[in-house]
Protein backbone atom coordinates (compact mmCIF):
# COMPACT_ATOMS: atom_id res chain seq x y z
CA UNK A 1 0.00 0.00 0.00
CA UNK A 2 2.83 2.69 0.76
CA UNK A 3 4.33 1.91 -2.42
CA UNK A 4 1.04 2.36 -3.89
CA UNK A 5 0.61 5.72 -2.33
CA UNK A 6 4.62 6.74 -3.40
CA UNK A 7 3.75 5.80 -7.12
CA UNK A 8 0.60 7.93 -6.57
CA UNK A 9 2.09 10.95 -5.37
CA UNK A 10 4.36 10.92 -7.85
CA UNK A 11 2.28 10.25 -11.05
CA UNK A 12 -0.04 13.94 -9.24
CA UNK A 13 3.41 15.69 -8.84
CA UNK A 14 4.58 14.69 -12.86
CA UNK A 15 1.05 15.64 -13.71
CA UNK A 16 1.20 18.99 -11.76
CA UNK A 17 4.86 19.85 -13.64
CA UNK A 18 3.56 19.56 -16.66
CA UNK A 19 0.66 22.00 -16.41
CA UNK A 20 -2.00 20.18 -17.92
CA UNK A 21 -4.24 23.42 -18.75
CA UNK A 22 -1.93 25.92 -18.18
CA UNK A 23 -1.67 28.64 -21.14
CA UNK A 24 1.71 28.67 -23.21
CA UNK A 25 1.68 32.13 -21.88
CA UNK A 26 1.72 31.43 -18.10
CA UNK A 27 3.85 28.63 -18.37
CA UNK A 28 6.40 31.30 -20.44
CA UNK A 29 6.31 33.75 -17.70
CA UNK A 30 6.69 31.23 -15.04
CA UNK A 31 9.56 29.04 -16.96
CA UNK A 32 11.50 32.52 -17.04
CA UNK A 33 10.66 33.43 -13.34
CA UNK A 34 12.31 29.98 -12.46
CA UNK A 35 14.96 30.69 -14.73
CA UNK A 36 15.97 33.56 -13.62
CA UNK A 37 16.00 32.13 -9.92
CA UNK A 38 18.12 29.10 -10.88
CA UNK A 39 15.35 26.78 -10.68
CA UNK A 40 16.73 24.99 -13.98
CA UNK A 41 14.32 21.55 -13.87
CA UNK A 42 11.44 23.93 -12.97
CA UNK A 43 12.57 26.05 -16.05
CA UNK A 44 12.56 23.08 -18.12
CA UNK A 45 9.32 21.82 -16.96
CA UNK A 46 7.32 24.97 -17.98
CA UNK A 47 9.28 25.01 -21.22
CA UNK A 48 7.93 21.45 -22.16
CA UNK A 49 4.65 22.67 -21.67
CA UNK A 50 5.23 25.75 -24.13
CA UNK A 51 6.84 23.78 -26.91
CA UNK A 52 3.97 20.64 -26.54
CA UNK A 53 1.81 23.45 -27.20
CA UNK A 54 3.58 26.02 -29.46
CA UNK A 55 6.88 23.71 -31.06
CA UNK A 56 8.14 26.75 -32.90
CA UNK A 57 8.08 29.24 -29.79
CA UNK A 58 11.46 30.99 -30.31
CA UNK A 59 11.60 32.77 -27.36
CA UNK A 60 10.66 29.09 -25.43
CA UNK A 61 13.28 27.14 -27.79
CA UNK A 62 15.60 30.01 -26.72
CA UNK A 63 15.50 30.10 -23.26
CA UNK A 64 15.13 26.35 -23.31
CA UNK A 65 18.68 26.26 -25.11
CA UNK A 66 20.14 28.72 -22.17
CA UNK A 67 18.19 26.19 -19.54
CA UNK A 68 20.00 23.50 -20.37
CA UNK A 69 23.29 24.53 -20.84
CA UNK A 70 22.86 25.48 -17.39
CA UNK A 71 21.67 21.92 -15.97
CA UNK A 72 24.49 21.21 -17.68
CA UNK A 73 22.79 19.38 -21.15
CA UNK A 74 25.03 20.38 -24.11
CA UNK A 75 23.29 17.56 -25.96
CA UNK A 76 19.61 19.15 -24.91
CA UNK A 77 20.96 22.98 -26.05
CA UNK A 78 22.16 21.68 -28.99
CA UNK A 79 18.62 20.46 -30.18
CA UNK A 80 17.13 23.72 -29.00
CA UNK A 81 19.66 25.80 -30.95
CA UNK A 82 19.26 22.83 -34.28
CA UNK A 83 15.68 23.99 -34.27
CA UNK A 84 16.08 27.57 -33.75
CA UNK A 85 18.38 27.05 -37.24
CA UNK A 86 15.56 25.32 -38.71
CA UNK A 87 13.43 28.09 -38.13
CA UNK A 88 16.21 31.08 -39.51
CA UNK A 89 15.73 32.71 -35.81
CA UNK A 90 19.52 31.90 -33.80
CA UNK A 91 20.22 34.36 -31.36
CA UNK A 92 23.01 36.61 -32.00
CA UNK A 93 25.34 34.65 -29.42
CA UNK A 94 24.43 31.16 -31.23
CA UNK A 95 27.98 30.58 -31.87
CA UNK A 96 28.64 31.04 -28.35
CA UNK A 97 25.69 28.83 -26.78
CA UNK A 98 26.86 26.05 -29.86
CA UNK A 99 30.64 26.50 -28.26
CA UNK A 100 29.62 26.26 -24.89
CA UNK A 101 27.16 23.39 -25.41
CA UNK A 102 30.32 21.43 -27.39
CA UNK A 103 32.23 22.04 -23.94
CA UNK A 104 30.16 20.97 -21.81
CA UNK A 105 29.99 18.22 -23.24
CA UNK A 106 33.50 17.47 -23.75
CA UNK A 107 33.66 18.07 -27.37
CA UNK A 108 37.00 20.18 -27.62
CA UNK A 109 37.62 20.80 -30.98
CA UNK A 110 33.91 20.79 -32.17
CA UNK A 111 33.50 23.65 -29.55
CA UNK A 112 36.91 25.63 -31.38
CA UNK A 113 35.22 25.62 -34.39
CA UNK A 114 31.85 26.71 -32.63
CA UNK A 115 33.68 29.58 -32.27
CA UNK A 116 35.88 30.46 -34.95
CA UNK A 117 35.43 33.87 -36.13
CA UNK A 118 33.96 35.12 -33.13
CA UNK A 119 35.39 38.00 -31.18
CA UNK A 120 33.13 38.40 -28.26
CA UNK A 121 34.73 37.88 -24.76
CA UNK A 122 32.85 34.61 -24.35
CA UNK A 123 34.05 33.64 -27.44
CA UNK A 124 37.23 34.08 -26.24
CA UNK A 125 37.01 32.22 -22.98
CA UNK A 126 35.12 28.93 -24.81
CA UNK A 127 38.75 28.99 -26.82
CA UNK A 128 40.55 28.86 -23.48
CA UNK A 129 38.48 26.32 -21.93
CA UNK A 130 38.81 23.95 -25.06
CA UNK A 131 42.27 24.81 -25.11
CA UNK A 132 42.65 23.45 -21.63
CA UNK A 133 40.69 20.50 -22.47
CA UNK A 134 42.97 19.62 -25.27
CA UNK A 135 45.88 19.85 -22.84
CA UNK A 136 47.13 23.76 -24.46
CA UNK A 137 47.93 25.75 -21.43
CA UNK A 138 49.76 28.44 -23.19
CA UNK A 139 47.09 28.24 -25.95
CA UNK A 140 44.74 29.11 -23.22
CA UNK A 141 46.57 31.82 -21.63
CA UNK A 142 47.25 33.44 -24.83
CA UNK A 143 42.69 33.49 -25.31
CA UNK A 144 42.34 34.43 -21.53
CA UNK A 145 44.87 37.34 -22.31
CA UNK A 146 42.79 38.24 -25.63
Amino acid sequence: MKTFRSLALSCSVAVLLAGCGTSPEASFTEAGKAFAAHRYSQARAGLVNVLQQQPDNVAALDMAARVNLARPDGIGAIAMLDRLERLGKLPRDAAELYGEAELVEGRFDAALRRVEGANSAEAWRIRAMALIGKGDIDGARNAFAT
